[in-house]
């Protein structure tokens, strides 16, 4: 069948992608081993960007794979241009809004308890660090809206290739930034936190020309009574908790292991991202090349075709990672 050929194609197209974001990623970490090592601030770090990061994985990627998608994508394959950029719209506009009120609540929370009650040195410079991460939500959810946008287009490439940012930018800050900020490795953290930030933003911005060419333009609407948005809702809200269980599981680790003295936190760190590279490059790739299409079919009633699909996404995939494992 043409749709699976065009699958396989995209899978292939985004686990090469995902290749070069890990290989990307594993420089990011050697270089940052040999500039943090497994410092105390190092470990205060990671406990701020890990926060924003659950949440990401939890409502932005989490809510994109189980409920914008699927329902996006319905929308496009059955309804007129206009409906479909309406709905993106108010998705846009609903992330934005939900994802700035938490950062809001979460902030004006760590300046009203900082007040109150007296933390130690480790946990307020987790906090303060804190501060400077937690916007880094906004930017990869909005970033993840358009991705979500562009994969139910069946446009793969930009969205694969996004992640990238991150460790570019991650890279820079440890270089150029971080001496901006001092000489101790207290004073220079908050430069890679920094550097986060950009990262975000350069997610969301190398994605905008591929958005654009699509000629879809994504403004703010407050519609959020429309039907697509309710069964956006409901879709997402049984499937939270199992998206839920691995971030929650590593965000647990990594507060049982900070009081397991320091380093403890920067060395799980490691280990989690070296067991993510095979799960990325093979498991990810071929789910997301073929949610958009599995979508397609159910929202036109294809159900054999679906069930051909999925089949095919399956054997697929167990002929690769079999072997790998």
């Amino acid at each position: 069948m043409e749709s699976h050929k065009n699958i396989a194609k995209a899978a292939g197209i985004i686990a090469l992608a995902t290749i070069f974001c890990r290989i990307a990623g594993l420089g990011r970490e050697v270089i940052t081993a040999n500039f943090f090592g497994t410092a105390l601030v190092y470990d205060a770090f990671l406990i701020a960007f890990m926060i924003p990061n659950f949440l990401r994985g939890l409502f932005a990627e989490g809510a994109l794979s189980t409920a914008f998608i699927p329902v996006f994508t319905g929308y496009v394959t059955t309804e007129k241009k206009e409906e479909t950029e309406k709905i993106a719209s108010i998705a846009f506009t609903l992330s934005l809004l939900a994802t700035l009120s938490l950062v809001i609540l979460v902030i004006l929370g760590i300046f009203i308890s900082s007040r109150f009650f007296h933390f130690s040195a480790k946990v307020v410079l987790i906090l303060n660090l804190l501060k400077v991460t937690l916007p880094y939500l906004i930017l990869i959810s909005l970033a993840a809206v358009v991705m979500g946008i562009l994969n139910s287009y069946q446009h793969f490439v930009t969205p694969a290739f996004a992640p990238i940012m991150l460790d570019l930018c991650w890279i820079g800050a440890i270089f150029f930034l971080c001496p901006l900020f001092g000489e101790s490795l207290e004073k220079r953290i908050f430069g890679l936190a920094t550097g986060v930030l950009i990262g975000g933003l350069g997610q969301f911005l190398i994605q905008l020309p591929a958005l654009k060419r699509r000629n879809l333009r994504i403004r703010f609407n407050f519609n959020f009574r429309h039907p697509a948005i309710r069964r956006m809702v409901i879709l997402l809200a049984p499937s939270v908790i199992g998206v839920a269980v691995t971030p929650i599981n590593i965000l647990v680790d990594s507060f049982l292991a900070i009081k397991l003295g320091p380093g403890m936190v920067s060395s799980l760190w490691y280990a989690n991202r070296l067991m993510q590279l095979p799960l990325g490059i093979f498991g990810v790739a071929m789910a997301t090349a073929t949610l958009p299409t599995l979508s397609g079919y159910f929202a036109k009633s294809e159900i054999g075709k679906l069930k051909g699909t999925l089949s095919f996404a399956i054997r697929n995939t167990l002929f690769i990672i079999i072997p790998s494992s």
